[in-house]
């Protein structure tokens, strides 16, 4: 029972991450414990907003029960890391649905692991490649020993081949019928890259100077890359305050008091949350809806797309955006 020893040089965000995870899962501290016990230990230590959400998931897929983490099913993607480690693979959770309003798809290319309360799968595509099979294969069989020592999964696990799975097995994903269930995802492509052919062919300079040069960005495009990401990061306005976001926010503010709107600005989208017990009149809430809409969007002609959101109605995709962007730290809220 010995010391664990933390070792990087500079990132202060990835060191205080990793000793949140690691207290999380070995010491069993929930995130405000943990964050007192790093800051107590290191002040400097800092987590960014996006590591804290993780580590939140991180706990909850660890302590809570199934249903207190809302994905459902959880799928994971087996396939190589990264382009310049092909022969290292990981299973990667997916944090969008299948089949859900982001049109994600089994790809006949990889192997899944599929988790839900009760059962547990590994579903093979028809076109995964004799070189990935094996490696894939061993790599889902250890991350599901994993899942069944640490996050309760079941004990047997039922293999399915592309092509066999049944109407029980479709019937995990409510829109799975409605939906073309197999496509290839271009974005998954270094994923699923044949691992053989990929290591013969890997860059040949070392990694981090291969990714410098493959990934350095003139100062205009790298403006470009961050206002695209910051217009795919949901804003959420809550009533009266059509003036001010939280980018950062927990689940508990879908009240049935609240009026809320959030905002998708590079997908044009708000979605439009009224609870049943709001006090303010309607057209309190269209004045609100509207100035919020104009305050988002202050150069779009366009008409945005309005979701309606109820208490039995909330689509996947607002309660995605509910689950990836809550945080239980309050003084975590940047305007």
């Amino acid at each position: 029972k010995g010391r664990t020893i933390f070792n990087r040089i500079q990132v202060m965000a990835k060191s205080g991450t990793l000793c949140k995870a690691y207290l999380i899962s070995a010491q069993k501290m929930d995130q405000r414990g943990d964050f007192e016990c790093t800051q107590k230990g290191l002040p400097i230590l800092n987590p960014t907003n996006i590591c804290n959400i993780q580590l939140m998931l991180w706990d909850k897929r660890l302590h809570a029960d199934f249903e207190g983490l809302q994905i459902s099913p959880r799928v994971f993607t087996v396939g190589s890391h990264q382009i310049e480690q092909p022969m290292y693979v990981v299973a990667r959770l997916l944090s969008q649905q299948l089949y859900d309003e982001a049109n994600l798809a089994f790809d006949p290319r990889g192997i899944f692991i599929i988790q839900t309360a009760d059962e547990l799968f590994i579903w093979k595509g028809n076109e995964v490649t004799e070189s990935n099979e094996e490696i894939f294969l061993e790599t889902a069989k250890r991350h599901i020993q994993l899942l069944q020592k640490y996050e309760r999964a079941s004990s047997e696990v039922q293999y399915i081949d592309q092509g066999k799975e049944g109407e029980k097995f479709w019937a995990i994903w409510e829109n799975s019928e409605t939906k073309e269930k197999y496509k290839t995802n271009p974005n998954w492509n270094t994923w699923f890259a044949d691992v053989a052919l990929a290591e013969k062919s890997k860059p040949k300079e070392k990694q981090l100077v291969y990714r410098m040069n493959k990934y350095k960005l003139s100062k205009e495009s790298e403006e470009e890359e961050l206002k695209l990401l910051r217009d795919q990061k949901p804003r959420l306005y809550t009533y009266p305050s059509c003036y001010e976001f939280s980018t950062v926010f927990e689940y508990d503010e879908i009240t049935p008091e609240a009026l809320l709107c959030l905002c998708i600005k590079g997908q044009k989208k708000i979605y439009i949350w009224k609870g049943a017990d709001f006090e303010g009149t309607e057209d309190d809430a269209i004045k609100f809806i509207k100035e919020v809409k104009a305050h988002c969007w202050t150069t779009l002609k366009e008409e945005i797309q309005e979701k309606i959101q109820t208490e039995d109605n909330k689509s996947d995709s607002f309660l995605d955006c509910c689950l990836l962007y809550t945080s239980d730290a309050a003084d975590e809220r940047p305007s």
